[in-house]
């Protein structure tokens, strides 16, 4: 995504890394923003110890919170790295 179609672009610190998440212009139809998130010096290959989730989980929502200001609007978050539901009788 191009800095110029960007609606939010957010720069915090994750432990050692910087992830810089940018959000784009919602679809008129879908109301889906595109967004990429990119870390610096390296993405992480494995899960964030807890420390840094919550770097991470923080400063995702602050961007999320700067895109429902721009939009005056609401904003949800699905999240596809989230856990699935546990199947039934588990």
């Amino acid at each position: 995504m191009s800095a110029s179609a960007a609606l939010v672009t957010h720069a915090f610190a994750v432990g050692r890394r910087v992830c810089s998440i940018t959000i784009g212009r919602p679809d008129r139809l879908t109301k889906i923003a595109p967004t990429v998130a990119e870390w610096s010096p390296d993405t992480p290959t494995t899960r964030l110890p807890p420390d840094e989730q919550r770097q991470f989980e923080a400063g995702r929502q602050a961007a999320l919170v700067e895109l429902a200001a721009i939009i005056d609007g609401g904003v949800v978050l699905i999240d596809k790295n989230a856990p699935p539901p546990a199947p039934d009788g588990a």
